[in-house]
């Protein structure tokens, strides 16, 4: 909002005899500095709504964040398929609480830029609120820049069709592979062969089609004109698209966790943590578990999200093992806990965008970035307390984690710590 165009560019509904248009060009000079002025609290809010749904929306789907990955390979590693942790159960326990975390942030957001114009006006009573007719000729404009983009994307392209039928399909076949509640493709393919499907079978599949499906087909009946011989054409996805796009630095993040997870449990180090973190078997699991996502959301403010879950994962599995807890009551709300980073630039790319694009000041984003980790804390306790229960029956310790438990190396572990 706090670029000035032209009105030709804005492309502004004009009336017969042009005064809309005339009163808009005398007023732009005059209105500039008036404009971005008041609209400043405006656009920090807008682009801080884009920061924060960035970071709530990852949490939605076990592919959404690195965390939620790092998590998924850790309990298929150490406590298999019988954790009952998959992309359906992921979804039914954390889409509810994420959409709650998206409308909770649009009021707390909202309240805010209320907030800053109820100050502004007693703060400054000499300006003059808005006029109805200003604020009609700046509706008019936003509205005319999003059609103008809106018409600018064109008709849907069979490439682009294809690419969401292909996502579409991916997401039935990660939800269909093992719904829990009845047999899953997963197991109808494996049956008695001893094969092991999982996630990343799906993703295989899926990245195959992109190589073999062509992205402007030329032959049968999507040719133009029957008369037409067919041509070839090229596939969804090439080699040099996919080295050139491709983030491998995360694929090295990923795998680095993957190292730094399987070292803390060889070296002991999870296994020593989470025993001196035993002595809290005094609290009650609901209060352990918000002490465990405040502290989670604190900590990942000031280090990267995925280090933060790489290093408490294991040291929660341990001590849920020691205080006889549902490894997954502890895990999962500390590894969603990982993406409520709102408070500053540094915590998350979207953060530092936002700042840099906004030049806001950092104690603006502390303070509206303080209650919006109050906010997610509390609904991320509330989900793991009520769906997560119905879910995942943390009224016991599992019989999956007990066989975790001695099959893991706690002897030599107690030996080593002696």
């Amino acid at each position: 909002m706090s670029e000035r165009k032209h009105p030709n560019e804005l492309n502004l509904p004009s009336c017969p005899d042009g005064s809309r248009e005339k009163q808009y060009l005398e007023d732009e000079e005059d209105e500039e500095v008036e404009f971005k002025e008041g609209y400043q609290e405006a656009r920090i809010q807008v682009l801080l709504a884009v920061a924060y749904s960035a970071g709530l929306g990852g949490t939605g789907t076990l592919t959404g964040s690195t965390p939620n990955l790092l998590l998924k390979g850790f309990v298929d590693e150490i406590y298999g398929s019988d954790a009952g942790l998959n992309y359906g159960s992921w979804l039914a326990f954390s889409v509810p609480g994420m959409l709650l975390n998206v409308i909770l942030a649009w009021l707390w957001l909202h309240g805010i830029f209320l907030l800053a114009q109820w100050w502004n006006r007693r703060k400054h009573p000499e300006k003059s609120v808005p006029s109805q007719s200003e604020t009609r000729k700046v509706e008019i404009a936003t509205r005319a820049v999003i059609d103008k983009k809106y018409k600018e994307l064109g008709s849907i392209s069979f490439h682009e069709c294809m690419t969401l039928i292909l996502f579409i399909l991916l997401v039935l076949l990660w939800f269909f592979r093992d719904p829990q509640f009845t047999s899953g493709w997963g197991e109808l393919i494996k049956s008695d062969r001893g094969l092991k499907i999982g996630d990343a079978t799906s993703s295989i599949l899926i990245s195959f089609l992109f190589f073999i499906i062509p992205a402007n087909p030329k032959f049968w009946c999507f040719r133009e004109s029957s008369d037409k011989p067919s041509e070839s054409s090229p596939a969804l996805l090439n080699w040099r698209i996919l080295h050139e796009k491709i983030p491998w630095g995360l694929i090295f993040l990923v795998g680095g966790g993957y190292a730094i997870a399987e070292a803390s449990k060889t070296s002991c180090l999870s296994y020593f943590l989470g025993q001196q973190m035993g002595n809290l078997d005094f609290m009650s699991p609901a209060l352990l578990v918000f002490i465990v996502t405040l502290t989670t959301a604190m900590i990942t403010e000031v280090a990267s999200n995925t280090a933060t879950a790489t290093i408490l994962i294991p040291v929660l599995a341990q001590l849920a093992s020691t205080i006889k807890v549902n490894p997954l009551y502890l895990m999962m709300p500390a590894t969603v806990a990982c993406s409520y980073a709102f408070m500053l630039p540094v915590a998350t790319a979207p953060n530092a965008i936002v700042y840099e694009a906004t030049q806001m000041k950092t104690i603006s984003m502390i303070k509206a970035g303080f209650a919006m980790n109050v906010i997610c804390v509390t609904v991320i306790n509330l989900m793991i307390n009520t769906i997560g229960r119905g879910l995942f029956d943390f009224s016991q310790f599992p019989e999956w984690a007990e066989k975790a438990i001695l099959s893991t190396s706690t002897s030599q572990c107690n030996y080593t710590l002696s």
